[in-house]
């Protein structure tokens, strides 16, 4: 999965909120300061409904940000 955004951090930490069932961020990949690309886990534990996420991306120094409902897992 690619996120774009500005002023990532190589050492950039994304995490997901909002929702239960919270996939697990596996690695992050480092692209540069406009783009990451992370592996998650599925983990919607059998649901067969969607569940809507907030992605947060934390850098090193603590800027933060917070994109709200913004990452969809479909599950069918």
């Amino acid at each position: 999965t690619t996120i774009s955004g500005t002023g990532f951090d190589q050492n950039v930490v994304v995490k997901f909120g909002g929702a239960k069932f919270k996939p697990s961020v596996l690695s992050t990949t480092f692209i540069d300061e406009q783009t990451i690309e992370i592996e998650i886990t599925r983990s919607t534990a059998g649901s067969k409904q969607d569940y809507v996420y907030d992605v947060l991306v934390t850098n090193p120094n603590g800027d933060s940000f917070t994109l709200s409902n913004s990452f969809t897992v479909t599950n069918q």
